[in-house]
């Protein structure tokens, strides 16, 4: 049974995240995802001086005293925090022992700018790990509402430090969905659910995270295409094919869409492509979240192109999309008849 192997698989990453020590007490590693767009470069690199002061400040007044706080100066993408079970168990365990509390850098970003060239959106991650020492009194937590409060008071703190920093930048956070993100949620009527919280395990972090990404990376592209290329939605085509993979007994096993954009007056050529994860929801549910998303944003019927006969199985690494004729090809600048490299990090 597949899905029960994922769940489990699930459990044990997420196991991983802890540590429960006789002499460093109990210790959780925690993702906090900022998905961020722009036509003028992505947040890297160290995060703003103003930004973890906030965030700091923030978890420590929620947090009761003999909490540890620890945490990391480097927004990290998703490379650098999808650790195996076991490593991300080391890391958390070496931070513990090897660093004092507070801001410190314990997952340094590996990201350089000349990497990051093109990119319009991405997920970063700001990540801190909490630490209750061994004593005989039990720590009292904080409630549901408390931490509600602590959550609204935070992503709105954050968003408006970070905008001060990264003008011209676009940023969501899956934590706490802003009145925008409902509305379009809503109106793309998903049966799939999108959970607000901060204190999810890491893997599931991950997860509500890479969901809502799919939206940012719909709507960066449609913008670019329209500023860059002077393509409004109703001169848009995009094509959609199913990408499989192989499991660990040899089945094939739908993991993910592929989207590739194009003018509706040439029917070969991709101009932008992105990926649409489905996360191991029933194809039936997936695919309606993505022909409501498509239609929500001007897409009519005739304008998408959905090859379902076409199971292809690639590699993440293969940037290869759909065009309108059904064929997998490289997305093409329309202006310079080269290899597009703008893209989104899916």
């Amino acid at each position: 049974d597949m899905d029960a192997l994922c769940r489990w698989a699930d459990f044990f990453e997420a196991r991983g995240c802890c540590v429960d020590d006789p002499i460093l007490g109990k210790s959780q590693i925690f993702l906090f995802p900022v998905l961020t767009a722009s036509n003028y470069g992505v947040p890297h690199g160290k995060i703003p001086e103003n930004v973890l002061a906030l965030f700091y400040d923030n978890i420590r007044a929620l947090m009761p005293e003999n909490f540890e706080i620890r945490l990391n100066t480097d927004f990290v993408n998703e490379e650098v925090i999808h650790l195996a079970g076991w490593a991300l168990h080391k890391k958390v365990k070496d931070t513990v022992q090897k660093t004092a509390p507070g801001i410190c850098t314990f997952l340094p970003s590996t990201e350089r700018e000349e990497d990051l060239a093109g990119v319009l959106a991405d997920m970063k991650f700001i990540v801190f790990i909490l630490t209750t020492r061994p004593t005989d009194k039990k720590p009292k937590l904080p409630g549901i509402r408390q931490s509600r409060a602590m959550q609204k008071k935070l992503t709105e703190g954050l968003q408006k430090e970070l905008a001060r920093t990264y003008l011209a930048t676009r940023f969501w956070f899956p934590t706490r969905h802003d009145a925008a993100l409902k509305r379009l949620l809503k109106s793309i009527q998903t049966t799939e659910p999108y959970i607000e919280d901060m204190w999810l395990p890491a893997p599931f972090a991950l997860y509500e995270a890479e969901k809502l990404f799919r939206h940012l990376s719909l709507e960066t592209v449609i913008s670019n295409l329209k500023e860059e290329n002077g393509l409004p939605v109703k001169r848009l085509q995009v094509a959609v094919s199913r990408i499989f993979e192989s499991n660990s007994q040899g089945q094939s096993m739908l993991v993910e869409y592929r989207l590739g954009f194009g003018d509706i007056r040439n029917e070969t050529k991709v101009l932008f492509g992105i990926v649409w994860p489905i996360f191991g929801f029933d194809e039936k549910v997936s695919r309606t979240t993505l022909f409501n998303s498509l239609a929500v944003a001007g897409f009519l019927p005739e304008q998408i192109a959905f090859h379902d006969k076409m199971g292809t199985m690639l590699n993440d690494n293969d940037e290869l999309y759909p065009n309108f004729k059904g064929q997998l090809v490289k997305p093409i600048d329309e202006s310079e008849e080269t290899y597009n490299k703008k893209r989104v990090l899916n």
